[in-house]
């Protein structure tokens, strides 16, 4: 079983630890724009997954 962890960039309030069964998109929250190839490392939330 597989769990994931959606970490916005301002997680310094701690209470982002919901667990996704399925991991979403970035682009959900985003107006409607091409996506882009190369995406700043900064800027991009990161995804946890935990094989359990």
């Amino acid at each position: 079983m597989k769990i994931a962890y959606w970490q916005p960039k301002d997680d310094s309030h701690g209470h982002y630890e919901q667990p996704f069964l399925e991991v979403p998109s970035p682009y959900d929250y985003l107006p409607m724009e091409p996506p882009r190839e190369e995406a700043e490392e900064e800027e991009s939330p990161r995804v946890i997954i935990i094989d359990m």
